[in-house]
């Protein structure tokens, strides 16, 4: 989204400070998907059928 349509005005704040604030939101967004990541890799390992489809195995 470019910084003009961004809702920055001058009256609330730099933006240094604003740039801060969407690099903070990716950084979460980063934690959110290696979370997310991680739990598909527990969840691999708890049901063998999802293991077996994954490494494109037809478990019966």
């Amino acid at each position: 989204m470019p910084l003009a349509t961004a809702g920055w005005t001058k009256k609330e704040g730099s933006l240094p400070l604003k740039f801060h604030d969407f690099k903070n939101e990716i950084g979460e967004m980063k934690n959110e998907f290696h979370e997310l990541k991680r739990e598909i890799v527990e969840n691999k390992f708890k049901f063998p059928e999802f293991k077996n489809a994954l490494s494109g195995q037809i478990a019966l």
